[in-house]
């Protein structure tokens, strides 16, 4: 799961060859074709959470300035059920369908080669990532609550007030859930100055409604970057692992991966500068601040993907 922000676009989209236009435009459409689902699970998953925390349990939180090991649990075991119902189900679709991409799989297939989704690796892969997608998700919320807490206590806001606040919040990054209390604030001082006569209550609340309208935006956002993420990167691991299995079967030789670019004119820096960048199946990828990588994506919403090419020796 990745916390850290997008990189900021490069500029103009460069042409592609057909076959990378080929492997880009297939992951561009199981992703625009398949992730409204889980984000409509995910934003409804985090209002749930928000709703079964009492405003009492909040004020204890902000007494206490951590969340409670009772809490940490709670979301791990909501995760964890997440990560079973809904993401593993997804990401075992994606890997078929991104094995479906390859040419040389293709080729192979037609000489016999069956993909076998109940592969050992596959099962590895699948239990690794819902392991840390829990983790990551837990101690973000976790991350973002206390530092929320932390910072409206020195702005001196009153325990019924900031419980208010935090709330609609559960779910967020900590970076959304700062930007959500700094748009609160900035709601309410605009509304002083405007409307000096206004009560401070009145004042409060629709600062509150606006505040909460933007959390639902937040939210949402960070579902479809969750589950376009995800998806990207179960349908890479499909790829990868096709290739493995026909290798340990016989049907291809020695194979080389090469990163090709999403071909939008968003392209970040990052991506662009490994574009035709050619590495042996398991060396990985230096994508600048992005990391190291085995196959893409290298970050949130990456649209990146990895050609394989046959070497004959």
């Amino acid at each position: 799961m990745y916390i850290l922000k997008k990189p900021k676009p490069l500029g103009k989209a460069k042409k592609r060859s057909k076959e990378n236009l080929r492997l880009l435009n297939m992951l561009n459409r199981y992703i625009t074709d398949t992730s409204a689902v889980p984000v409509s699970i995910l934003t409804r998953f985090w209002a749930d959470q928000a709703a079964a925390i009492t405003y009492k349990e909040i004020r204890k939180l902000i007494e206490d300035e951590e969340v409670s090991e009772e809490d940490l649990l709670n979301w791990s075991k909501d995760y964890s059920s997440f990560v079973t119902d809904t993401l593993e189900p997804m990401w075992l679709e994606a890997i078929i369908v991104g094995q479906l991409s390859s040419a040389i799989l293709n080729e192979a297939k037609e000489q016999g080669f069956e993909f076998d989704a109940t592969d050992v690796g596959i099962r590895n892969w699948i239990k690794d990532r819902g392991s840390e997608f829990v983790t990551n998700a837990v101690q973000e919320q976790k991350k973002a609550i206390q530092r929320l807490a932390m910072k409206a206590v020195r702005e001196e806001m009153s325990q019924g007030e900031l419980a208010r606040v935090i709330r609609p919040c559960i779910g967020l990054t900590e970076r959304q859930a700062q930007a959500n209390l700094r748009y609160y604030n900035s709601i309410k001082e605009q509304m002083r100055k405007e409307h000096p006569r206004m009560k401070e209550e009145t004042i409060v609340r629709r600062a509150r409604d606006k505040a909460l309208k933007y959390a639902e935006k937040q939210h949402r956002y960070r579902a479809e970057t969750i589950a376009q993420t995800e998806l990207a990167e179960a349908y890479s691991a499909g790829a990868h692992n096709g290739i493995i299995q026909a290798q340990e079967k016989g049907y291809i030789g020695h194979v080389r991966k090469v990163w090709v670019t999403a071909r939008q004119e968003n392209v970040c820096r990052f991506c662009e500068a490994v574009e035709g960048v050619s590495k042996e199946m398991e060396e990985y990828f230096d994508v600048g601040k992005c990391g190291t990588v085995l196959f893409p994506p290298a970050h949130p919403r990456c649209r990146c993907v990895v050609k394989y090419v046959e070497v004959k020796e």
